[in-house]
């Protein structure tokens, strides 16, 4: 016959493997967000100017930041490549709905589109594309207080992952910029 606190004590010890693996997937998940923002800044954007309108201010601001934390120079005269953003698409959709056809929880979707060219040498095909990031955000249906300044930091948030992913694509995508460079070898 087993009694009640061997069989509590049984139980306990079959929940602990699975609290640890619950703990240490949230660990490297936190961990992975943290080390996200170490990319290495290929060299022709070490240099560089930002174009873009006011309607792009948050990830101009945002891809800013990212570039002159990796010790490059932006918006300095030197420049030797623009990166132009431009058409910023913001959508928010309501997920899920509570009983009172409250949305609870939402999806938020951002979008812009790049384009990356020399400003020293024009032969150089400039690189164009869209970047596109989105994130979900579940809300209290009755906190409506302090509801703008929360959609004001997700935005920022969206526009600091479109500016980490942006530099991640131009450092891929600037590998053809240096198969150009590569001199052609010929037959004689």
């Amino acid at each position: 016959m087993v009694n009640f606190s061997q069989a509590m004590l049984h139980s306990v010890k079959n929940q602990v493997p699975l609290f640890a693996l619950a703990m240490t997937m949230s660990f490297i998940t936190a961990c992975g967000f943290q080390l996200r923002g170490q990319a290495r800044i290929a060299k022709p954007l070490q240099d560089v100017k930002i174009i873009g309108d006011k309607e792009v201010l948050l990830v101009s601001n945002a891809l800013k930041e990212q570039l002159t934390q990796r010790g490059s120079k932006v918006n300095e005269p030197t420049a030797v490549t623009a990166i132009t953003l431009s058409d910023p698409d913001f959508k928010q959709f309501a997920l899920s709905v509570d009983a009172s056809t409250s949305a609870t929880s939402y999806e938020y979707h951002y979008q812009i589109n790049y384009r990356l060219s020399s400003l020293v040498e024009p032969e150089k095909p400039p690189i164009n594309g869209t970047i596109s990031t989105s994130r979900t955000q579940s809300r209290l249906t009755n906190n409506t207080i302090g509801q703008e300044q929360a959609d004001a930091t997700l935005r920022e948030r969206l526009a600091q992952d479109v500016a980490l992913q942006l530099i991640y694509r131009l450092n891929i995508e600037l590998a053809s910029w240096a198969k150009i460079d590569e001199p052609i070898e010929r037959d004689t």
